[in-house]
């Protein structure tokens, strides 16, 4: 009676039937990696506000370019899959790598733009910082420039990865990521904002080259 009715499904049914327990799985696998990191962290920092300093800087720093690599990435991926299923492989290529340099360009501008206007803000004393001590907070914005780089960069390899019809993957590079950080902590034993920001830049560069690695597999 099963045989009869798996018959019955339509093949794009099944597909999707398919890519969906696939993904939902992973998605619950990296859900699970990323309360177990946040987990570690509340036990390590506990309710300091070295770490609420922390995640203020990370805010901070990442918001130009969340907004501009989204927006670049959504405008990407169309332009990209055309040249794609058009078999423009050297058109599919230089657009990758003028995307690259564009995104580069523009990240770069931002925060020298949001971080001057930051800096402005304090000057004239229009604090947008509240309780927290304005120089240590851009001293961790300033140290996290390298990490939010990288991570915008790679932003437009996950776009051809979407392209690809990459999906299950595209959701579990970022596993490597989240399991980096918590082996750095839990091999300094030190509870210290340094030492994130050090298990984010080697985390973000171990994803970015299981990223590429991956992709050169295409």
């Amino acid at each position: 009676m099963s045989g009869v009715l798996l018959k019955q499904v339509p093949l794009w049914l099944e597909k999707l039937l398919k890519s969906f327990s696939s993904i939902v799985i992973v998605s619950l696998l990296v859900k699970v990696i990323s309360v177990c990191k946040e987990s570690y962290l509340a036990s390590q920092f506990g309710l300091s506000k070295e770490l609420d300093t922390f995640l203020f800087a990370l805010v901070l720093v990442s918001y130009p370019s969340s907004v501009i690599m989204c927006s670049l990435q959504g405008a990407f991926i169309p332009i990209f899959v055309k040249s794609e299923h058009s078999k423009d492989y050297d058109r599919s290529q230089y657009l990758l790598e003028t995307t690259y340099t564009i995104a580069n360009i523009l990240i770069l501008s931002s925060l020298f733009v949001w971080l001057v206007g930051l800096f402005t803000l304090d000057y004239f004393g229009i604090g947008i910082t509240g309780n927290y001590v304005f120089q240590d907070l851009m001293g961790l914005v300033l140290l996290l420039i390298p990490w939010v780089l990288v991570n915008s960069i790679y932003l437009i390899s996950y776009g051809v990865l979407q392209s690809q019809k990459q999906f299950v993957i595209h959701t579990l590079i970022p596993v490597v990521f989240i399991i980096t950080i918590l082996v750095v902590l839990y091999l300094s034993q030190i509870g210290n904002s340094k030492i994130l920001i050090v298990s984010y830049w080697i985390g973000v560069i171990i994803e970015f080259i299981c990223l590429n690695l991956f992709l050169k597999k295409l």
